[in-house]
């Protein structure tokens, strides 16, 4: 999405350094799904939770590409009066 509306240039470094990030985060959730009933969260089940912080940084994510776009495109230069 940075790459589409900021024209943003990602190196390999960024790349492997997502994709590690990534794969991190599948181990949680196939350890949270995998993990025996007994062993649920005690608010709830584990995948809920995972479900709700995988959206809530989703949601994170796209606000501060939309600001940084918004920036760029017209709202960067204030002047004064």
């Amino acid at each position: 999405m940075p790459r589409a509306l900021l024209g943003a240039h990602y190196t390999i470094g960024h790349i492997i350094a997502c994709l590690v990030c990534v794969f991190g985060l599948a181990l949680t959730v196939l350890c949270d799904a995998y993990s025996s009933p007994a062993a649920s969260a005690p608010g709830g089940p584990a995948w809920l939770g995972d479900f709700m912080v995988l959206t809530s940084a989703t949601l994170y994510a796209v606000s501060n590409v939309w600001q940084e776009r918004i920036m760029k495109v017209g709202g960067g230069s204030r002047q004064s009066e």
